[in-house]
Formats: structure tokens, sequence, C-alpha cells
């Protein structure tokens, strides 16, 4: 079996528990299989050596990879953009012609909260789960370019009507929250 990517080539072999990726060989957890007329192989392991996410669905017991998002027009705009994928924070500065967005969460979940004043931060929550809002908050910022991302403070953030959410200063760098 061949799973092939723009970027990446997957060979995996019924019965053999080493794979093929980009040519260079890795060694599978489990084997490959065969069932029937479909080819069993481990999950994260593809997902991983894709560069892809996997989520989990347990009332379907379904497993889906999700790609990675892709820049679509190579001009360049005058904007910086951020966004969520599969619950994870991604950055795109479109000023830079052809840069591809990039990932700078990799676990949990986040919610993100707006861009500093001057724009050359952004600030989020981030969750240890990927069950929003059943996990306490942190808060987070990270740098435009993804450089430089730092949790803000070691304690959760209070979230309800008495608090509001962080937010910026509108005429400074400044983060109000409650913790």
């Amino acid at each position: 079996m061949v799973v092939v990517t723009p970027k990446v080539e997957v060979r995996l072999r019924p019965g053999s528990s080493e794979a093929l990726v980009n040519g260079r060989g890795e060694i599978l957890p489990v084997p490959v299989r065969l069932q029937g007329d479909r080819v069993l192989a481990p999950v994260r392991f593809l997902a991983q050596a894709l560069g892809w996410g996997v989520r989990w669905e347990g009332m379907g017991r379904a497993a889906y990879l999700t790609p990675p998002p892709q820049r679509v027009m190579a001009d360049r705009f005058p904007a910086r953009v951020a966004f969520t994928n599969d619950q994870h924070l991604w950055l795109l500065d479109g000023t830079r012609p052809a840069q591809e967005p990039v990932q700078v969460t990799h676990g949990g979940s986040v919610e993100i909260l707006g861009w500093s004043p001057d724009g050359n931060w952004l600030a989020y929550l981030w969750r240890e789960t990927q069950e929003l809002y059943l996990d306490k908050a942190y808060l987070w910022v990270v740098k435009f370019d993804g450089s430089l991302s730092f949790q803000v403070d070691a304690r959760p953030v209070l979230e309800g009507p008495c608090f509001g959410k962080p937010a910026w200063s509108p005429v400074e760098n400044l983060l109000v929250y409650s913790t």
C-alpha cells in the first residue's frame, strides 16, 4: 500500500513491521495486516508520517486523519492571520509571499483572544484537553510569526460572567485578566 501527498510518500507492506517514509525505513508499533479487502495500519504512525493530525471519535468508534491547512494564494496580502484547525493554533504572515501556515500548538485546545494593539502578539487561552470549556484555561501569547510562545501566568484564568475574558488594553501591549 502506498500513501502519497505532495510532500510525503509512505509505503506499507502487509505482514511487515517496517514502513518506508520518503525512502527512509521506519519501524511500526505493530505489523501491517490485511483483513478482507482492507489494509490495517497504525493510524497514529500514518498521521505522524504524513504530518497530519488524528482525532478519535468515541461514539462512532472512528479515527479521522486531518491534513494540515495549506495556503491557497501564494501572493502576499497585508494581514497576519490567526486561526484554529483541529483545535490547534496556526499563524500565517500574509506579508511573506508563499509562506506556509505555522502550527503553534500541538496538544490540547485553543481559544483565540486577539492581537495586541501593535499587531506583534496574539493572546490565546490553552486548555490541556480537546474538550473545550471542560478544563482550566491558561493564558498564553505568541509572536506574530510563531517564533516565540509563552505562558503568561502559571495560574488558570477565571472565566464567567463576573470575570469576563482576558483582553488587551486598546492602547498598550498589556493584558487584563483574572486568576
